[in-house]
């Protein structure tokens, strides 16, 4: 496919259905666009949005140089877990206001951060201390992940990213920013072919 196979118009169709969280064949079936052609636009949106939240990490970083951080992990089996364990790729978050920052750890190795309470768990949606905003975020991501029961591996980094986004932003309207964000972004939706800019 090549990349101006979709006008603008499109284009900000498919990031309008991505924002409302619609699924990659409802997309599809709405807009009457070939189901591979939504999947790789998915794809590139949430790529973008990684890329943005990896930047927000960074200035979160500069700013606090030495961050709380609190446990997460995916297993491909149970998906987002609290409970440190083999073959699971772990995670470390960390908190400023409501916001979440998400940083990676390497697969199988012995996570860095606080591993939550039961008690911190079940508090998270009544109390939002800085503890329990990790809870909050948890929770949120435990039930959205639900409906990705058997993501890929090497796609689970998207997805965490995407909720990490989502999370900060619950009072933002998500597409004009997501707009933005890919705008911004060279894209290139099939290997091989040429990379440019949505305008």
């Amino acid at each position: 496919m090549k990349i101006n196979s979709l006008s603008k118009h499109r284009i900000k169709k498919i990031i309008g259905c991505f924002a409302s969280e619609l699924t990659a064949i409802d997309t599809a079936q709405k807009l009457k666009i070939h189901r591979n052609t939504v999947n790789k636009y998915y794809r590139f949106i949430r790529e973008s949005i990684a890329s943005y939240q990896h930047s927000q990490y960074e200035i979160f970083l500069a700013e606090h140089p030495s961050p709380e951080k609190f446990y997460i992990g995916w297993h491909r089996n149970l998906g987002l877990t609290l409970n440190p364990q083999p073959d699971t790729i772990h995670y470390h978050l960390s908190v400023e206001g409501r916001h979440v920052f998400v940083g990676a750890e390497v697969e199988g190795q012995t996570p860095t951060g606080t591993v939550l309470s039961e008690g911190q768990q079940q508090e998270a949606a009544n109390n939002l201390s800085n503890d329990n905003v990790v809870s909050y975020f948890y929770n949120y991501a435990k039930s959205k992940l639900t409906k990705f029961y058997g993501v890929r591996p090497q796609y689970v980094d998207l997805y965490i990213r995407e909720l990490e986004f989502r999370f900060n932003n619950q009072e933002t309207t998500l597409a004009p920013l997501i707009w933005k964000i890919v705008s911004q972004k060279p894209i290139s939706l099939e290997e091989g072919s040429e990379t440019t800019a949505i305008h």
